[in-house]
């Protein structure tokens, strides 16, 4: 008797509860995944843009200042989170709110 046998024989209603909840974390990562590949390729191309823009000799001027606005802007945004769930539980007071 193997683990799958296990879950299904213990409730019939555990097998489909975690071919959901698994196939929603491969989703959740492929989404990430894309979400990165996306905002890579969106960076790339405005510094191409600059460079086509900008002339043979402005190249290291252009490159310097678009990872300057890289930087300023800092890293990349995280995927939003589900509506519903919360980091340590309690609701996030805002500054000044």
């Amino acid at each position: 008797m193997g683990p799958l046998d296990l879950i299904t024989t213990t409730s019939p209603l555990m097998a489909p509860a975690f071919l959901v909840s698994g196939t929603a974390a491969v989703l959740r990562a492929w989404i990430a995944h894309r979400t990165a590949v996306r905002l890579a390729a969106e960076r790339t191309r405005r510094v191409g843009l600059a460079l086509t823009r900008a002339g043979r000799g402005n190249s290291a001027e252009v490159v310097r200042a678009c990872a300057e606005l890289e930087a300023a802007v800092g890293p990349d945004p995280a995927p939003a989170r589900p509506a519903g769930r919360r980091q340590g539980g309690r609701a996030r007071s805002r500054p000044g709110a």
